[in-house]
């Protein structure tokens, strides 16, 4: 793990691999950073990725039977464990990436701790009406929400839900 970043913008993404093979975060991050040099001594992407597409239902669909364990095991375990290891001084920005039911885990990890997150990244999100109840009672004013919806999203049946 690298020690020498004094002052980061993390970025947990969902689904990482996909955003690695089709989404070419790669290659835009080096244009980022090319254009931006000192964001490369600031900017941390951690790509997790669930494993089939039977595990990415069962961890972040909220019908799942691991959905709870995941957000749990997210919050309290793994982001404190790696931003331990990382030894960075300060986080300045804190971010979720997701699209589709990536956007939703990423919605609900950070709903059980707002405080700790300031942006998401949100494409077609896969939102039930509880979760947007559940944002309506909360202060979130310290967020900063990208979302992205597809023009033909309404349209799309999923294999594993209908």
């Amino acid at each position: 793990m690298c020690n020498d970043i004094k002052n980061a913008y993390i970025i947990y993404v969902q689904d990482g691999f996909d955003y690695l093979e089709l989404g070419n975060l790669e290659q835009a991050m080096l244009h980022l950073v090319r254009d931006n040099p000192e964001l490369a001594q600031h900017l941390v992407f951690v790509c997790i990725h669930p494993g089939d597409s039977f595990e990415r239902w069962a961890s972040f669909s909220s019908k799942g039977a691991l959905f709870s364990q995941y957000i749990r095991f997210m919050n309290d375990e793994f982001i404190p464990t790696f931003e331990k290891r990382l030894k960075v001084e300060v986080i300045l920005k804190r971010g979720l990436l997701g699209d589709s039911l990536a956007g939703n885990i990423s919605l609900n990890i950070a709903l059980e701790n707002p405080d700790r997150w300031t942006h998401l990244m949100l494409q077609s999100p896969a939102v039930s009406i509880e979760d947007i109840g559940r944002i309506g009672n909360m202060n979130l004013s310290g967020w900063h929400v990208y979302q992205t919806v597809g023009i033909y999203e309404d349209e799309f049946i999923t294999p594993m839900s209908n």
